[in-house]
Formats: C-alpha cells, structure tokens, sequence
C-alpha cells in the first residue's frame, strides 16, 4: 500500500533537486501515506519503546530485502543496505532516530539497548553512501548533543562503582565481541512482551530495561560507546582511545625496561615463603611493576611483577 500510493508522482520527480525531493518525501508522508505517517509516528518513544522496536525491525528488514526493489524504497526514502548513488536522505526518519538516542541519554531514559543499537544500524545506512556520510550539520549536531548526554550520563556513575572501570572494559569488551544479531532479535519471542525491569524473566539484558545501580551503571556505558562509536563513524574519524587498555601496549614479566627516567622506590618484597627480596617500584598511567635491576646493564632492569592500578587496593 505504502509504495504503490507512490506511483502517481513518479513523472514529476525528474526535474527536482534532492532537496526538493526530500521535502516532498516528508509532506507526501504526513498528507498521502497515512500508514506510513502511523510507522514513523510509533518512533516517539520517550516513555515506551515497545512499538518503536517493532517498528524498527520493520525498517531494517524492508532495507535488508532483496526482493523489495531499490526504486521503491526510494519513494519513501528508504536506502536498500547496498545503496550507492544516494544524495539525500529522509529528514523526518533521521530526526526520529537521533530523538530515540537522545531519549536513551537522559538519566530516567525508558530506551532498551537493543532499540538503541537498532536505530545507530539505521541512522548509519539512512545518511551514508559509498563516498561517505551525507548528513546535515544540523542533524549531526542533534546527534553530538545526545552523545554529551551519554556523557554526562555516565559521570553519574564512574564514582559511586568500585568496579566501574573493570565494568566499562568488560562492555566494551562484550560489544566488540558479540555485536546485535538483528535476525536473531526479530526471532526472539520476549520482544513480544511488554518492556520489563526485572532480571527475574531470564529475558536478555538488552531486550529489557535495567535493574539495580549495577544494571543501570552497564547500562550508561552502553549508551556512551554506542554513541561515540556512531558519532566517530558519521565524522569518518578512528577510535583512538577505546580499549583503554590494549594488552599489547601493558608491560609484562620478564620484559627489560629501561629506568633511566622513571621515578623509583626502593622497597622490600616478601615473599610466600618468608623470604626477603629487594625490588623498585615503577609506576606508569596504568600500571605498577616490582623492577630488579639488571646486572649486566646499568640503569635497566627487569620486571618481576606487572598489574593494573585498577586492581590495587
């Protein structure tokens, strides 16, 4: 229904700059589409994002079908996944998907995880073609306030956990790893009920909302690294700072350093059996090591022991 109403401007969208197309895609969904107005509409979702997910598997799966063809996508402004030639976007779609983000920022946000990372998947593919991303300043800005919201989100927790920072490399860690399988998503029947803020249910912690400060605590790191990642992606800039600790980068056992620089303290190590060895501590920005000296090099040594200042007590 939604694409055959389409049909009768088809000879006028010829001589039309994509601004003007754009335009005409956001009125004809307000005045001509009403069911694809009552679609859009169920993103609203700053209190309840039940239909919201549903709406947004919906989406991501006509863009994912090859059997839908591209030109009719385009009526409604729509990009298949493997789009290239695209100079404009859906203006009215965009807003919706960054409000959804910036809902999920707020301290009392009512946004589950899986309906925010679906709506990055299609803020993604809506405003990106194969040279790049497309997006308005305006909208871009929209979206780097939601980020400064998860920001800010997030400082409300990092000094109330003991473990915030074993927590926030553990969900960085879990993200990269195990990334949404949006079909696996839309085959999971608990989606079906209505959201729920108890672990109790044994229904995934993404596809509910969270429960404790524990829960709540994941939760803003979440938003934060969703945010960031796809404010990085739309500005085509790397991730430079995330993990924060890469294990290739960490001093281990064994290894020669050279001391020459570094501040030392001299301190005695006892050992499980009674013994007594003297050793000097180096501390660097994210970890302490016990140094021997090296005999055989002046101002060398040799680490005899490496941890991380996070799990120092």
């Amino acid at each position: 229904v939604i694409m055959e109403r389409c049909k009768l401007i088809s000879a006028t969208e010829q001589n039309i700059t994509d601004e003007e197309k754009s335009a005409a895609a956001s009125e004809m969904c307000s005045w001509n589409r009403p069911f694809l107005e009552m679609v859009y509409n169920a993103l609203e979702c700053a209190d309840f994002d039940y239909y919201a997910l549903f709406v947004l598997c919906l989406l991501y799966a006509m863009s994912h079908n090859k059997g839908i063809k591209p030109i009719a996508l385009e009526r409604i402004q729509l990009s298949a996944q493997d789009a290239e030639e695209k100079n404009s976007y859906n203006p009215g779609l965009a807003e919706r998907l960054i409000r959804i983000m910036s809902y999920a920022a707020q301290p009392d946000g009512k946004i589950r995880l899986a309906t925010l990372e679906l709506g990055c998947l299609l803020l993604k593919q809506l405003v990106f073609n194969k040279h790049g991303s497309i997006i308005k300043d305006v909208h871009l800005a929209c979206l780097e306030g939601a980020r400064e919201e998860s920001v800010h989100l997030v400082r409300r927790f990092y000094k109330g956990e003991e473990i915030f920072l074993d927590m926030f490399e553990d969900e960085y860690r879990t993200m990269t790893l195990k990334p949404m399988n949006v079909e696996y998503l839309m085959m999971d029947a608990s989606i079906l009920l209505p959201p729920t803020g108890t672990p109790l249910t044994g229904i995934d912690f993404v596809k509910r909302l969270p429960c404790g400060d524990v829960e709540r605590t994941r939760r803003a790191i979440r938003v934060f690294f969703m945010l960031r990642s796809l404010s990085l992606h739309l500005q085509d800039e790397p991730e430079t700072q995330l993990p924060l600790t890469r294990e290739e980068d960490l001093i281990k056992t064994d290894d020669v350093l050279d001391l020459n620089n570094s501040d030392l303290i001299a301190c005695t190590v006892i050992t499980k059996d009674s013994g007594q060895v003297q050793r000097f501590l180096a501390v660097d920005i994210y970890q302490m090591s016990l140094v021997e000296p090296d005999v055989g090099r002046l101002g060398w040594g040799v680490v005899r022991f490496a941890g991380l200042l996070q799990d120092m007590q």
